[in-house]
Order: structure tokens, then sequence, then C-alpha cells
């Protein structure tokens, strides 16, 4: 509903998804239509550890020296900007949107024509945010690093 979900529906299904069917048969439908997608899903990483940066979609307690072990839900949905970074880390992180960190609960729709740079990477402390709010800034903010 937030985040662009009835968009990708419609898209994938060609349909209008709330007027179509419940979310069950909206799941089902996909899952027939694109049989592949679940399986690819579940094959991807939960983070990536590269040299002295760690990429995740949530984030990850650093003081947990068991990290690695983690759930799906701590490594997709968890906020990094609440957590300590994993030691000698630089943590690249999404889900947590840099307009929200740096100006919360504000008009992000004005913030966005008033200041765009409230929508750009922002690196604070071993932690590289990276969620540029793409609905609204129709941007998305790519990094490039030399490892």
């Amino acid at each position: 509903e937030y985040n662009g979900t009835g968009k990708t529906i419609s898209s994938l299904l060609e349909i209008d998804y709330k007027k179509t069917m419940n979310l069950e048969k909206i799941k089902n439908r996909i899952i027939d239509k694109y049989d592949y997608l679940l399986d690819w899903l579940k094959s991807l990483p939960l983070f990536i550890e590269i040299g002295n940066y760690i990429f995740v979609h949530g984030g990850i307690n650093g003081e947990d020296i068991n990290w690695r072990n983690g759930t799906v839900k701590d490594f997709v949905w968890s906020k990094q900007k609440n957590l300590p970074p994993v030691n000698g880390k630089i943590m690249v992180v999404g889900h947590m949107r840099t307009a929200i960190i740096r100006h919360p609960k504000v008009n992000y729709k004005k913030l966005f024509v008033d200041n765009p740079e409230a929508f750009k990477i922002l690196i604070d402390n071993y932690k590289i945010f990276m969620d540029g709010f793409v609905e609204i800034s129709k941007n998305i903010n790519v990094l490039k690093i030399k490892i």
C-alpha cells in the first residue's frame, strides 16, 4: 500500500488489485504466473560481506557476535540506524529512508521540492544509508565504492 505494492501487483497481473481479489488470491496468481520468482527470491543472500563492507537491507546488530545467524526479520526489517555497526565494518543499508532519518515527521513531498539533497545517500558513523524514498524522489541512489 505505502511503497508501491499496488502498482507492482497491477503491473505483474495486469489488474486493479484492489477491485479484483483478496491478497491470498493475488499471492496465488503471482506464484502461478511467475513460479520461478519465489525460488529465486529464496536463493538470494540476506547480506553480503565484501572486505570492510556489509550490504544488508534492514540491519545487523553489531553487538551480537553471532550476527551472521540472524533471522530473515533481522536482516530485512530491522533498522540499522538504531543498531551498532559490526566492529571494523561499514554497513551499507536500505530500508530506512534517508529523508526520514534527516527530517523525521515532515511533509516529504514538500521537503523534496524544498530540499532534494535530504533524499541523497547519508553517511553516518560506519553506516551508509541508501534509500532515497524513490516514490517521492523518483531517483534511486547509487553508491560507487572501491573494495
